[in-house]
């Protein structure tokens, strides 16, 4: 997982094959909400890249994300997705924004 500030972001995220693009509440959240799921995920998939942003960055990412980057914020009680295949929740809660379109919010 790596941390990139606005100069870095298009470099990263824009050349990447798959881009998760971790939306933190904090500065020096890192990476506990990642669980076992998500994990799998990327042990399995390893053009897999993960992009932590801080969550006042949210807006500014979010209008220059492009398909196939999937967008993860922390809080939400959305499934996140891989090429269409869901692949689960953190305890925290993630909602995935797929090619720059938010998903069906499951009913609480």
């Amino acid at each position: 997982m790596e941390i990139i500030d606005q100069q870095q972001f298009e470099q990263v995220v824009f050349p990447a094959t798959k881009s998760i693009i971790y939306i933190s509440e904090k500065d020096n959240y890192l990476c506990s909400a990642i669980d076992p799921l998500f994990q799998n995920v990327v042990q399995n998939n390893p053009d897999i890249t993960f992009i932590k942003v801080f969550k006042e960055d949210f807006k500014t990412y979010f209008g220059n994300i492009q398909p196939p980057s999937i967008l993860l914020y922390e809080g939400g009680k959305e499934s996140g997705r891989v090429d269409g295949q869901p692949i689960g929740k953190t305890s925290r809660g993630l909602a995935a924004f797929v090619d720059g379109e938010p998903l069906e919010q499951e009913q609480a």
